[in-house]
């Protein structure tokens, strides 16, 4: 056999052993692909299944997404219609604001007047409480005045007690003394009907007297000025109560600090603390 026989017959034994290599590289392939077909098939299905599973989710998650967004559009609505309330409530704030401000401006201008009026009273107050203090003060020296004027009366009870002992002890001597009083005014009666005038030879200086104390019984009257005073018995006395003329009296008797008139001339009853006078 020639070389190129032997070549041939080489390359036929070479592409046999490649056919052969290559079907069974096809049948191993072939059996691989359908291992994987299958192994595809089962993943499609299982795509399939979980794609439909998706599906479902997708349609109950839409569900819920659109009853989630008509929810938030009723919420939207709500707070539009809220923002509106909201806007009118702002607006009527707005508005009751002003007029709080304008009820504040007027408060601040009565608070001025109600502190200008605050301090005309707290100055009014201290002169109320100057005038207390000087009240005080005056109270305090009217009770003093009315503690001295307490003894001063009870002084006075003592030295009326005094007094009316001394009442009792000349009214022993008091009858006499109207009667000696009488003769005597019966013996200047005699005197005047004679032409004697006894006032020509008798100077009767001006003495001012008070009458202490009237007797209605025996028509006679205590003054008090005596001796000390220079009141002499004879001495007629002119009554008086303010400007009005009582009547007049004539001394009968006179002692150390007081003396007793009989009442000559009664115009008007005579009481104690009524003026007696020897002036013209």
């Amino acid at each position: 056999m020639s070389s190129i026989g032997k070549i041939f017959v080489i390359v036929n034994l070479v592409l046999s052993l490649l056919v052969v290599g290559s079907m069974g590289a096809l049948l191993n392939a072939s059996r691989s692909t359908r291992e994987d077909v299958v192994r595809l098939e089962t993943a499609l299905s299982d795509n399939e299944k979980a794609l439909a599973q998706a599906e479902s989710d997708f349609a109950t998650r839409k569900r819920q997404v659109d009853a989630e967004k008509q929810a938030l559009e009723g919420e939207v609505q709500d707070l539009k219609v809220a923002k509106d309330n909201a806007d009118r409530s702002a607006a009527r704030q707005a508005t009751d604001n002003q007029q709080l401000r304008d009820d504040l401006d007027k408060l601040t201008a009565s608070l001025g007047l109600l502190q200008q009026d605050l301090s005309s009273k707290e100055q009014r107050n201290g002169e109320l409480q100057a005038t207390a203090d000087e009240l005080r003060t005056q109270a305090l020296d009217a009770q003093e005045q009315s503690r001295q004027a307490e003894l001063a009366r009870r002084d006075l009870a003592d030295q009326i007690a005094g007094f009316e002992q001394r009442i009792a002890q000349l009214d022993s001597d008091l009858t006499a003394s109207m009667d000696h009083g009488r003769q005597l005014e019966r013996m200047l009666e005699v005197a005047q009907g004679a032409g004697f005038n006894p006032q020509s030879i008798m100077a009767t200086p001006a003495i001012d007297a008070l009458v202490a104390q009237v007797d209605t019984d025996y028509d006679f009257v205590i003054l008090d000025k005596g001796k000390v005073d220079n009141v002499e018995k004879g001495f007629v006395f002119d009554v008086y109560r303010g400007g009005d003329y009582l009547g007049q009296v004539r001394v009968d008797q006179v002692h150390e600090n007081h003396s007793t008139a009989r009442i000559v001339l009664e115009r008007a009853p005579m009481r104690a603390h009524d003026r007696a006078t020897t002036r013209l």
